[in-house]
């Protein structure tokens, strides 16, 4: 497999600057963000009505900046990313017009993760969560961050440089049940966020990664103790799994925060086989959040197969995890 170590970006993204539209310092931006990531989170966390209707009003009295291609914005997470608005509407026009995404998630991962641990970031798309674990791990912790779309891991590693995370370790490979060559399709209209290894009746283009394992990734990084991983593989989640025995047998094993969708075809399986999966390797326990991956809200336990989401983010914890999260988290 690629690391960012051997393989330099193969569209040079950081070489032209002043293609991209720098809003860092955009007053109207921020303000946007800003009111995001205080009043509008609070009441979304809290069930209060409205939100959808004060940003409708913010955004009239402070326009969004308009672009027409990439962009260097602010999150609210603390960190600058390159996003392009214009061609990526599921991942990259949120963090343009918001400040953040998946939220919920985001909250639980800084809760979860501390100083000097070890995340694993399975689909890391342009670098949101990894960006921000870095920052929780702190400088004797590290991120391990896999990405096998060619253009996703450009930006990825463009956004680690602009940001100077030094304890960032970058992949370029898929991951699954062990070594090989497998096919990327991309999905029209979903953006580069919906790119899959799982072939849907809408796929179109597709190029050829190289295909590796977590356990081998893991051995490879040299790293003897994993916190958390997070996958979010549309749709290869079992294959990812499958890959990972060692890992999730371990007496210490990492948490696991999964997408869980029965909304996309499931390579190898059903949605389902990921609840058993990973309740076969551990003592896991399994969460959801009471408001979605999208607001942060409490940790709901899901007590059966008949509780599980139809497209959401679970969270399977082990008794060390759970102690590490404030009461506070739990419903």
């Amino acid at each position: 497999m690629n690391s960012s170590s051997d393989l330099a970006p193969a569209h040079q993204l950081g070489n032209h600057p002043s293609a991209y539209s720098d809003l860092r310092a955009s007053k109207r931006l921020n303000f946007l963000h800003l009111l995001e990531h205080k009043p509008l989170a609070w009441m979304k966390a809290n069930g209060i009505p409205g939100a959808g209707m004060i940003r409708r009003i913010a955004r009239l009295a402070a326009p969004l900046p308009r672009v027409s291609g990439p962009a260097v914005v602010k999150t609210n997470l603390g960190v600058s990313m390159l996003v392009d608005p214009t061609a990526d509407p599921t991942l990259e026009r949120p963090l343009f017009e918001l400040g953040v995404y998946e939220a919920g998630t985001l909250r639980v991962l800084s809760e979860l993760l501390q100083e000097g641990d070890v995340f694993v970031d399975v689909g890391a798309n342009i670098g949101l969560i990894t960006l921000a674990a870095s920052l929780w791990v702190g400088q004797t912790g590290t991120v391990l961050a896999v990405e096998p779309v060619p253009r996703n891991y450009d930006v990825l590693n463009y956004n680690v440089a602009l940001n100077d995370r030094k304890n960032i370790r970058t992949y370029r490979c898929a991951l699954g049940s062990g070594p090989g060559m497998g096919k990327m399709y991309e999905r029209p209209g979903v953006g580069w966020v919906g790119t899959s290894l799982v072939r849907t009746s809408d796929s179109s283009a597709a190029h050829e990664v190289t295909m590796s394992s977590l356990d081998a990734l893991i051995e490879q990084s040299g790293q003897a103790f994993v916190s958390v991983v997070k996958i979010d593989v549309e749709g290869w989640e079992l294959e990812v799994l499958r890959g990972a025995v060692q890992l999730l047998s371990r007496e210490k094993a990492p948490a696991i925060v999964i997408e869980y969708s029965r909304l996309n075809p499931m390579q190898g399986g059903e949605p389902i086989d990921i609840y058993g999966s990973l309740l076969e390797s551990n003592p896991y326990r399994v969460y959801k959040l009471a408001r979605g991956k999208w607001a942060p809200s409490k940790l709901i336990r899901v007590e059966g197969p008949e509780q599980l989401p139809e497209h959401d983010n679970l969270f399977f914890l082990l008794d060390s995890h759970c102690k590490r999260l404030p009461a506070r988290m739990f419903a």
